[in-house]
């Protein structure tokens, strides 16, 4: 995680102090304090910056919407077949999906046996 922490803060600086700079656009300024102190002494804030420690990650990341990272270089027709047996077995593991909670009823399975 990146932290830095800014020069100044014109939030949190001195009433004596003349010049006051902001921080940057977009980020997020933290500062703590101990409570109950009569300690007045100024903490300086941190600026948290997500986004730049994963910038090279979401630039590997393809914009375009006909690439995929998980998308395999495989030819139209293998591509197709694969397709229609992944529904196939999707398909059967409905119909035994079913079948279970049909023949799992008391009622069904062995008639008299839960008596």
């Amino acid at each position: 995680m990146l932290l830095r922490a800014p020069p100044t803060l014109s939030f949190l600086t001195l009433p004596d102090e003349t010049h006051h700079r902001s921080p940057p656009p977009s980020t997020i300024v933290c500062a703590a304090a101990k409570g109950g102190s009569s300690n007045h002494a100024l903490l300086t804030g941190v600026v948290f910056e997500p986004f730049k420690e994963v910038k090279k990650e979401l630039d590997l990341v393809p914009s375009v919407p006909q690439q995929s990272i998980a998308r395999q270089k495989y030819a139209d027709a293998s591509e197709a077949s694969i397709n229609e047996q992944i529904n196939v077995e999707y398909n059967v593991s409905y119909v035994y999906h079913a079948m279970y909670a049909y023949f799992d009823r008391d009622n069904v399975a062995l008639k008299g046996l839960a008596k």
